[in-house]
């Protein structure tokens, strides 16, 4: 999945993202046949002009990515 990133400064990054909805098992006359696994996301790129710069971001901005592209799932 793709989704774009407003960096400021005019920069847009696009970021490609791996996205897995949640999973609840099957329950069985109230017992739970398997187990239940949440949503998850992984960041695999973060392009500017097409060049991969995810390794050359901080901490604090691929939290704020993900943190936009948990907001946009809900």
């Amino acid at each position: 999945m793709k989704q774009f990133y407003d960096a400021g400064g005019g920069r847009v990054l696009t970021v490609e993202y791996e996205y897995e909805p949640e999973d609840i098992s099957l329950r069985i006359n109230g017992i739970q046949m398997e187990p239940d696994y949440p949503a998850r996301m992984d960041i695999t790129a973060v392009l500017l002009e097409g060049v991969d710069i995810i390794d050359l971001l901080s901490d604090a901005t691929l939290a704020d990515i993900e943190k936009e592209i948990w907001e946009g799932a809900q």
